[in-house]
């Protein structure tokens, strides 16, 4: 553990150049290839770009957009926005063109920095735009290559100022505007401080012990405050991180980087499930009839008990099932959504080190994690050291911390309704804490479900276990006020190789194995939560058409707008 001695992000970078040159501290990919840039190099772009940036009219608290894919230059231009006092605003790449308008008129963005022209030629002549590779014609425009001449011209004439700007900063500034995905309506523009996302650091650093020769795989937005503020941790250890450029190759550069931490959203280990699962089922013989008591040992054991069988699963079977992570894992951090218990227990059987954690765009985000010598499979872990929880009497989780969001920009009344008078934040979520501390989410509030004959449906566990199916991406259960429980269910588009998902899907077998699936998630649940009817919807869903957030989850409200002739032929 590192004895961290910073309280602002500028203060991280200034702590960051205290430490040993890294030779791969961040890497990219390039014609199929990863390029390192040492510490000592993104420390001297930092430089060289704050001090540009700060001459060409960016103050301090002026809000400045960030509308690129995760890279190296994504991060060496955040931090010198830091450094003069700035408010970085990142937004998500692939955001619909009316949410993208929306963000930059709230926090009055007049620069952008991007690496690609989409909706770039429709902004206000008067936005500069600061490009990365890129040229945009008949607008104001300068290239990173640009300023980081620029700031080198203006370094060596006051090599000083840079750290005149640093202790400018306080830990009471507002650090970044974050906009949440809005699944439920217009985004919300949270406004987090240098002591927000600071104060994550210090606790985080208390429960996960990271060694300087870990290799980070980095390919979650760093728009999401999750992966943003992992990122932070990485770099206050000066990790090699090595960033992925496509979600496509995601099995690739694990294999090609074989790193040792990495943090994931639920739906890829539910696909990576899905796979081992089908190998398994397509092995047959002794080997199949063994990969098949140890898959089903894997899946239903507790993740404390261990016999002498299960070294021999792990030597025959479970490594080959991780192998597709690269064989290095010692930390698999996953959030954004519940992990399904079944599949959280699975993993760590076979020996993967998942640990599940909870939180909030408007605290920073982590509220509680699961952690080395303290994981309990089905929880989210317990509430970090400087956050305090409680339930409310409809057992809605309540928080304290200094990660609790300084409020909503522009949006005083929503602060209010969110931020009670005594600093508790009401976090939507229903929740339970057990006698040992830790804390399980049952739902949103908004999400459970009444029927017209009046019974509550929980829809996210209905939901979770409908996507466990290597067929659905999605599931949208409908319930509220109709007689019984049907769903929307989304499949997966890209199972049907070489052919449309209409005819894939139109197909007698696949039906027939979703009807078989469907009816297992039936089994275990209460007569009226039962799946009484559900759709198939083949078309392709996206951000644009309105069915999916940026953060690729699902809009339940727009859902049921879009596809409410659907619904309807269901009742």
């Amino acid at each position: 553990m590192k004895n961290y001695a910073f309280e602002t992000y500028a203060e991280l970078f200034e702590y960051l150049t205290l430490l040993p040159d890294n030779p791969h501290f961040l890497n990219y990919v390039n014609e199929e290839q990863y390029h390192s840039i040492s510490t000592r190099q993104f420390e001297q772009r930092v430089n060289y770009l704050a001090l540009a940036l700060h001459d060409i009219g960016i103050q301090k608290n002026d809000c400045v957009a960030l509308f690129a894919k995760p890279s190296p230059c994504w991060l060496a231009f955040d931090f010198a926005l830091q450094l003069i006092g700035a408010i970085s605003v990142p937004l998500f790449e692939d955001i619909s063109q009316k949410n993208f308008d929306f963000e930059l008129q709230d926090s009055n963005i007049q620069t952008i920095f991007t690496d690609h022209t989409r909706y770039i030629y429709d902004i206000p002549e008067e936005i500069l735009i600061i490009g990365c590779h890129i040229k945009a014609n008949n607008k104001r425009f300068i290239t990173i290559q640009e300023l980081l001449k620029k700031g080198e011209t203006l370094f060596l004439k006051n090599p000083l100022a840079v750290k005149a700007m640093i202790q400018a900063v306080k830990k009471e500034d507002i650090f970044s505007i974050v906009y949440t995905s809005g699944n439920t309506g217009t985004p919300k523009g949270v406004e987090l401080t240098h002591a927000n996302i600071i104060s994550q650091l210090y606790d985080i650093n208390e429960y996960f012990k990271i060694k300087p020769s870990y290799k980070a795989l980095s390919f979650l937005p760093l728009a999401h405050i999750f992966q943003r503020t992992v990122m932070s941790f990485y770099i206050s250890h000066n990790l090699s991180i090595y960033f992925v450029e496509d979600v496509q190759t995601i099995a690739q550069r694990m294999k090609q980087v074989q790193p040792h931490i990495i943090t994931v959203v639920p739906r890829l280990l539910e696909k990576i499930f899905a796979k081992i699962e089908e190998k398994v089922q397509l092995q047959s013989g002794l080997k199949g009839w063994i990969a098949q008591k140890a898959f089903q040992r894997a899946l239903h054991k507790n993740p404390n008990e261990h016999t002498f069988l299960d070294t021999i699963y792990k030597k025959l079977i479970y490594s080959k099932f991780l192998e597709s992570f690269g064989g290095n894992l010692e930390i698999v951090v996953t959030g954004g959504a519940a992990l399904n218990k079944q599949l959280y227990t699975f993993f760590l059987n076979i020996g993967l080190p998942v640990y599940q954690g909870y939180g909030l765009t408007e605290t920073s985000p982590v509220i509680c994690v699961n952690y080395p010598l303290n994981n309990k499979a089905g929880t989210c872990g317990k509430a970090l050291k400087h956050v305090k929880i409680k339930l409310a009497s409809d057992d809605e989780l309540l928080v304290q911390s200094p990660g609790v969001m300084k409020g909503y920009k522009n949006q005083p009344l929503l602060t209010q309704e969110v931020i009670d008078k005594e600093g508790w934040f009401h976090t939507g979520d229903l929740a339970s804490i057990d006698d040992e501390g830790y804390i399980t989410i049952k739902s949103r509030k908004k999400e459970l479900l009444k029927t017209s004959t009046g019974e509550y449906i929980n829809a996210v566990l209905i939901e979770q276990e409908l996507t466990k199916s290597n067929y659905i991406d999605y599931a949208v259960v409908i319930a509220n006020d109709r007689k019984y429980v049907s769903a929307l269910l989304f499949v997966n588009q890209e199972i049907a190789k070489g052919v449309d998902a209409e005819t894939f899907y139109a197909s007698k077998s696949i039906q027939e194995l979703i009807q078989k699936h469907v009816d297992s998630v039936n089994y275990d649940l209460n007569k009226w939560e039962k799946v009484v009817k559900y759709s198939l919807i083949t078309q392709k869903i996206s951000i644009d058409t309105g069915e999916l957030t940026p953060s690729m989850k699902i809009r339940k409200n727009e859902v049921e707008k879009i596809y409410h002739a659907v619904i309807e032929t269901m009742y």
